[in-house]
């Protein structure tokens, strides 16, 4: 079974943030994937920090009459997403975050991908992101970012399972 490392912005959508260059296809792809046990999805628990500062963000753009909304929204799609069995949850390891702090030191200042990217990188896992920015910054530094995979990378790596 292929393990994959979902990104935030993966997880935003399924606690109805849309995220615009996130495509309905491509959750329906995730969707099949983990129905017909083809995936398995891991999220490190790090991502709270990033989530609180993007909703926090989301409800000050909002009207004051819609924050209510937005947050009974967000708090089922948090409960469902914790309860659902869709993702297995995982914290972070010493040797990640060391390899975090390398990246850090070479100049890539979001803590929170330094920590997926060495999760999924030490731990042999598909990492599931559309920040080209971070992996042009990889690339940039000759860090390895063979383990990216885009949704449908991820259907057709699973259809040859």
């Amino acid at each position: 079974m292929v393990k994959v490392l979902l990104d935030t912005s993966f997880l935003l959508p399924i606690v109805g943030i849309r995220i615009k260059d996130i495509k309905d296809k491509d959750l329906r792809i995730l969707e099949k994937l983990s129905y017909e046990k083809k995936v398995t999805f891991y999220v490190s628990e790090i991502i709270w920090v990033e989530f609180v500062g993007i909703i926090h963000k989301l409800i000050r753009k909002t009207s004051k009459n819609n924050r209510d909304d937005i947050i009974n929204t967000i708090s089922i799609g948090l409960s469902s997403l914790k309860q659902s069995g869709y993702i297995n949850w995982i914290n972070i390891g010493c040797r990640e975050i060391e390899y975090a702090l390398l990246l850090k030191e070479k100049g890539h200042k979001d803590v929170i991908d330094n920590l997926l990217y060495s999760i999924a990188l030490l731990r042999g896992m598909y990492f599931l992101s559309i920040d080209t920015k971070f992996i042009n910054f990889l690339k940039a530094n000759n860090f390895k970012t063979n383990m990216f995979i885009t949704p449908e990378e991820l259907l057709r790596l699973s259809e040859n399972m």
